[in-house]
């Protein structure tokens, strides 16, 4: 939630008033590792979104008792924000920048040849979101995934590879081409 006080913005956290703030319960049977970062992970969020220290300090105290409601240690708990409070607000709402290997989309192509792979680079130039993505995939062109079937192999006749099929779909970012 946004507002405006004495003309600065101040952001807090919004709940809706459904939220029945239900956490798992420390006796539950998941692993530890779960359970134990469930008080880490909500205060940093706090931290991320409340601007003003009093606000902050509100709604970590709001958390704590939350979280003994349900079974959380009280110490488990003060470690757990002390742990989130290490980082700085400045540091904890910047956008964290990927590293150049995990920019590079992978395309898969699925064909038995790859003959509308030209195609398909001619329509990734064109499109907006894969403008800059064509340089990286031309340097890998991509290898046939079309395998015989056992029968195909067995009879011999796995020798005549199929050259054609009506569509190459590829799909990259979670989108779907369809060349034809």
């Amino acid at each position: 939630m946004v507002s405006l006080k004495n003309n600065t913005l101040h952001t807090d956290l919004y709940s809706k008033p459904t939220d029945t703030l239900y956490y798992l319960h420390w006796s539950s049977c998941h692993p530890f590792h779960t359970k134990s970062s469930i008080p880490y992970s909500i205060a940093f969020r706090l931290i991320r979104i409340c601007s003003c220290e009093v606000t902050l300090t509100r709604r970590l105290t709001e958390l704590t008792e939350h979280l003994k409601r349900r079974g959380f240690p009280l110490k488990h708990i003060q470690k757990a924000i002390l742990k989130a409070k290490e980082t700085p607000r400045s540091t904890a709402i910047q956008r964290r920048r990927l590293p150049e290997t995990q920019k590079k989309t992978e395309f898969h192509l699925s064909s038995h040849t790859t003959q509308h792979y030209p195609t398909f680079l001619l329509s990734l130039k064109n499109t907006s979101p894969f403008s800059t993505h064509h340089r990286d995939v031309e340097e890998r062109y991509p290898t046939s995934p079309w395998q015989p079937s056992v029968d195909q192999k067995i009879s011999g006749t796995h020798l005549s590879i199929p050259t054609y099929k009506k569509h190459t779909y590829v799909a990259a970012d979670r989108v779907t081409f369809v060349a034809v």
